[in-house]
């Protein structure tokens, strides 16, 4: 997947792969709001990378279940955020991509408290 050679998506091993974690996703999109514990350590499997205090509230939208996706610490994701399209050796990859949100007044108190 990686070699950046053109792959067939219908390879039992890729798909294998895919399924695996398209399941931890599907997973973590139908835990219970009061499950924290399990839904940081599904985050903690499904993303390439998960700093601490990372938060997606379900659903939570991924092709390959996130597993490309890299959080640094203390991201929040609300409802509905949809990732794709990166993958590691691109020249675009997630590390290149910036979420932006609006400065609400609960997110400046709360990264005043952080600074």
């Amino acid at each position: 997947m990686h070699s950046q050679q053109v792959y067939d998506p219908t390879d039992e091993s890729i798909m294998a792969e895919q399924e695996l974690c398209m399941e931890r996703l599907y997973a973590y999109n139908h835990t219970r709001p009061s499950e924290h514990a399990k839904r940081e350590q599904l985050l903690i499997e499904m993303l390439a990378e998960c700093g601490a205090g990372c938060w997606i509230e379900p659903p939570f939208h991924a092709n390959w279940g996130g597993k490309h996706v890299h959080m640094g610490d203390y991201v929040y994701a609300n409802f509905g955020l949809a990732s794709f399209g990166f993958d590691h050796n691109s020249d675009h990859n997630a590390k290149d991509f910036i979420w932006s949100i609006a400065g609400t007044p609960a997110l400046i108190e709360c990264l005043r408290r952080l600074a």
